[in-house]
């Protein structure tokens, strides 16, 4: 997928002009090929994305994450929302089904200060693969740094998301004791994205960005509006046309975008708002290219581009339109936010997307959709142009970011958040979105490399024996006992080299 430094420096590599659609269409043809020569022995390997990272990846826990206090005198409620992370590592092991370590646990409930702090570790276990598999956990931990440890497990239950999504509730073995934990935990990996929002703003350490801006999760620019569209040659030059869809080229990694507005190009032509165009200057697809295996009727001149995705396990393009297009094909009117595919078939509808939320008073015409992704699981992340109230969640934002299990993976505000914005709003909105890797847990800067700017970030967050833990330095407590000291370092220093190595 198309992580946050996949594109630094690639710019220029593209044959020229004339041969550039024909290569791009080559290299399409040819990864399908590949991939359908593959077959499924390549579509399953789901879990290498977790596997392959030797330290481990962190995961976060989503909204809906809970602790349970069943504490016979207690008159208050006893369902406590929490947030925290963890981290999850493949264990070498004989075993037919893959077993992962739990380590680095810090859940907290959202009290000021905690009712309720969670540390411990614990284990892993998957058998088959969703939606047939079945999982287990089982943890040791402190509550409250209690002294003595808690024994938590969940049996063996059904997978209620498709790995690497975790959605489990643990129990603490019964003891005799008044208290009786549980935790309902749904998490994800971190991973990299790349987004633009629906309005610009003002970061604290970097100035003004464009709402045409091509930005990382990490709090970097990846592209400028300008640098997506200076080989273009719009008129007139300074336009800001807005960023309302993002992609990747199969092979080479030259983003795909689409803008909000139509435009002129003294290179090109005239270019309608719902054309996929590449960042070297010339368009990969017209809108009607995109739609035409659906047949529309009557042929329209545009139906815009909301979002679209490059599916590289398959080759296709996946997208949603700003109007609504009559497919003669299908014989039905496809509807903006329906997941459509350029071969001609209807992914998902916008119903179907947003099945697995508890929305309150659902809108018979749907919620829009304003960015999709696909993550190597098949889960789908996406935002909606509507935002809608949830049973679970509360309010959803039309920046919020979402996935098809039914998910609230980050608030908007999560997301912008490493840009520090200035203006006090409550949602920036997303507009485009792209799915990159998922985080080391040595990746303490969360840009998609192990290197020595992790290796200096460790550095600064030494606290010694004595210290205690900043919120930016949670990943650097290896043995989770809350300082940062030497025995973290031998930790990381043994990490880095398996990495580098």
């Amino acid at each position: 997928m198309l992580g946050c430094l996949a594109h630094m420096g690639n710019a220029h590599l593209d044959p020229p002009p004339s041969a550039r659609v024909a290569w791009e269409l080559y290299i399409m043809i040819t990864t399908t090929m590949l991939v359908t020569f593959l077959g499924t022995a390549a579509a399953g390997q789901f879990t290498n994305e977790i596997d392959a990272v030797s330290a481990g990846v962190r995961f976060e826990l989503l909204a809906g994450s809970t602790l349970t206090d069943l504490y016979d005198l207690s008159p208050g409620d006893p369902v406590h929302p929490i947030r925290g992370s963890f981290v999850l590592r493949l264990l070498p092991t004989i075993a037919p089904f893959p077993t992962y370590s739990l380590t680095q646990i810090r859940f907290e409930t959202l009290e000021i200060p905690s009712a309720f702090i969670v540390r411990g570790s614990g284990f892993y276990h998957l058998f088959g693969s969703f939606p047939n598999g079945s999982q287990q956990m089982q943890l040791e931990v402190a509550i409250n740094q209690n002294a003595a440890g808690i024994a938590m497990t969940s049996g063996l239950v059904p997978q209620e998301s498709p790995f690497p999504a975790i959605e489990i509730e643990v129990s603490e073995v019964p003891t005799g004791d008044d208290h009786h934990y549980i935790l309902k935990l749904i998490a994800e990996p971190l991973r990299q994205l790349s987004f633009s929002t629906e309005v610009g703003l003002t970061s604290g350490h970097i100035g003004p960005l464009s709402a045409g801006d091509m930005l990382c999760s990490s709090g970097r620019i990846l592209r400028t509006q300008f640098e997506l569209t200076w080989l273009l040659g719009i008129m007139p030059p300074a336009l800001d046309i807005g960023l309302n869809a993002l992609g990747q080229t199969p092979a080479t990694n030259s983003v795909l975008f689409s803008g909000e507005v139509d435009i002129f190009s003294e290179t090109v032509g005239p270019i309608q708002n719902g054309d996929m165009l590449n960042e070297h200057g010339f368009i990969a697809l017209t809108n009607q290219q995109l739609t035409a295996g659906f047949g529309p009727q009557p042929v329209v001149p545009d139906a815009g581009l909301d979002a679209f995705h490059v599916n590289l396990m398959t080759g296709e393009l996946w997208f949603s339109l700003e109007a609504p297009l009559f497919s003669e094909a299908l014989g039905i009117t496809l509807q903006p936010g329906d997941v459509l595919c350029d071969a001609g078939y209807v992914l998902k509808t916008n119903a179907q997307l947003l099945e697995r939320f508890e929305i309150v008073d659902p809108a018979p015409n749907g919620y829009g959709l304003d960015a999709v992704t696909r993550l190597p699981n098949g889960t789908i992340l996406f935002s909606v142009e509507e935002g809608f109230i949830d049973s679970r969640f509360g309010p959803v934002e039309d920046g919020d970011l979402l996935s098809d299990n039914g998910h609230l993976v980050r608030r908007n505000l999560t997301l912008v958040w490493p840009f520090e914005p200035l203006e006090d709003l409550n949602d920036f909105g997303l507009d485009a979105l792209q799915a990159g890797p998922v985080i080391s847990a040595l990746d303490g800067n969360a840009d998609g490399a192990v290197n020595l700017l992790d290796y200096a970030a460790f550095e600064a967050c030494l606290t010694g024996p004595t210290g205690s833990v900043n919120a930016g330095c949670v990943w650097a407590d290896f043995d989770s006992d809350e300082t940062i000291t030497f025995n973290d370092f031998a930790a990381f220093q043994q990490g880095y080299s398996a990495n580098e190595g």
